[in-house]
């Protein structure tokens, strides 16, 4: 379901232009260490229109990055989770998992293979997607995670519509870890998180999640375009400047993702 050649044009600024001011201040840092990235993307049928585009995006961020650390000893090491659903009758469900790796012809090809599952509600797993993350092969390093999502995880409304109304969980689902203890997790592990979010649906779980952590709220081609102008091959600085990425559609996994 992702592609393997970069062809987009549902980031650019151009006609997706930023919704709203920057929700923080860049991120400078020195590679003096590995790079730690991981992708987390919602599986789920819904994000069917955008998924090849966030497959490209996936592909120019990592080719973005490869370049800082080329020439040192310092590695970059990408990673990968998607979540999707429970369904109806099971209590659990099997990720798309790729731990830490720095061989990207590896993780291209497991990216590239991915595709949509079936959702049964609006609302997706996302805590036990981001909770997996917390179980990577993290090490010492500029740890930062990419977030797509379309949509928000049980226990919390979308829109004008209550939690019990989008998700079969209205308090959560019974196996959810605690937003709070994931996201101290990704704190003490000095995660940067980017959300890109596809939908005002993730409004309200966003809100939680920035009273535990900060999030930078992205637009994917305005934080390449940061890589690539503010890279500072004299001091090794990376610069990430977040903006924000604001593509309204309709949330239809649960009818085949049309």
């Amino acid at each position: 379901m992702f592609p393997s050649t970069i062809n987009s044009s549902r980031f650019d600024t151009k006609k997706n232009p930023r919704s709203g001011p920057l929700s923080s201040r860049a991120i400078v840092k020195k590679i003096t260490t590995d790079i730690n990235v991981c992708f987390v993307v919602d599986c789920t049928h819904s994000m069917k229109p955008y998924i090849k585009e966030i497959g490209e995006k996936i592909f120019e961020i990592v080719d973005t990055l490869r370049p800082f650390t080329k020439d040192n000893k310092f590695q970059l090491k990408i990673s990968f989770v998607g979540y999707y659903d429970y369904n109806n009758k099971d209590a659990y469900y099997d990720l798309f998992v790729k731990d830490f790796t720095v061989n990207y012809d590896d993780f291209s090809a497991y990216v590239i293979a991915i595709e949509t599952q079936s959702g049964y509600d609006c609302a997706e797993d996302v805590l036990g997607g981001l909770n997996t993350v917390n179980s990577l092969s993290w090490t010492n390093g500029h740890n930062m995670i990419f977030h797509f999502a379309d949509a928000p995880g049980h226990g919390w409304g979308a829109g004008k519509h209550a939690a019990g109304e989008i998700s079969r969980f209205k308090n959560g689902h019974p196996n959810d870890v605690p937003y709070t203890d994931i996201l101290n997790t990704f704190k003490s592990n000095g995660i940067y998180y980017n959300f890109a979010k596809i939908t005002e649906y993730c409004d309200y779980m966003i809100n939680d999640f920035m009273k535990v952590i900060n999030i930078n709220i992205m637009d994917i081609e305005y934080v390449r375009s940061r890589f690539i102008k503010h890279f500072d091959g004299t001091t090794g600085a990376v610069y990430a400047s977040p903006g924000r990425i604001n593509l309204i559609g309709e949330h239809t996994d649960y009818n085949g993702g049309f």
